[in-house]
């Protein structure tokens, strides 16, 4: 399903990067009340990408859940790839939020079975109250399950077992995480 241009009109105020670039860290409003604006309630529990059409307008796709995940929770990922040391200025950020356990972890898998083969644009999955998503601020940054899966290892080092934060990575220009559906994450409060 496809949000129509009243809808996500005011996702334009959002982002104010060109009509050919996705818009970066620095240009990324800190918040913004998506339901206000665009006169939706709450979204429901699903898989939601953000993308532009032609004309530089974001426009928002809604798909149901992958139900058939088996990608790795939240809770018991292993760090491989993603070393302390090598954490940019950005690192991890912790929201002091506690999450439903099964609801992150049902987010998470679905987010992780969306970027098998690598995914490419802001992505994120809601279950409940609780949204695991991936933010591209660069084009050309990659969603990779295995690269959630050591964000995700990282952020419950740093923030503790099932509770809200993300990982960002200034070098790359993407941020994984999982937090409360009504908290701000990539920039908006979706």
């Amino acid at each position: 399903m496809k949000f129509s241009p009243a809808a996500v009109a005011s996702l334009v105020a959002f982002f104010a990067a060109s009509a050919t670039a996705a818009p970066t860290l620095e240009t990324a409003p800190t918040k913004v009340d998506f339901y206000k604006a665009s006169g939706m309630a709450k979204m429901i529990d699903g898989l939601y990408s953000l993308d532009y059409d032609a004309t530089g307008e974001p426009v928002i796709t809604y798909t149901p859940h992958n139900k058939d995940s088996s990608a790795t929770n939240a809770a018991s990922a292993n760090g491989t790839d993603l070393e302390e040391g090598s954490l940019s200025k950005r690192g991890q950020h912790c929201d002091n939020i506690k999450l439903d356990p099964a609801e992150t972890d049902a987010a998470n898998a679905d987010l992780q079975k969306a970027c098998q083969g690598g995914y490419s644009k802001t992505i994120w999955s809601q279950i409940g109250n609780t949204v695991a998503y991936y933010c591209q601020y660069k084009t050309g940054a990659t969603c990779w399950p295995e690269q959630s899966n050591n964000a995700n290892y990282w952020i419950t080092k740093s923030c503790g077992k099932y509770w809200a934060g993300s990982y960002q990575s200034a070098k790359h220009e993407y941020a994984y995480g999982y937090t409360r559906a009504d908290h701000e994450f990539c920039g908006v409060i979706m």
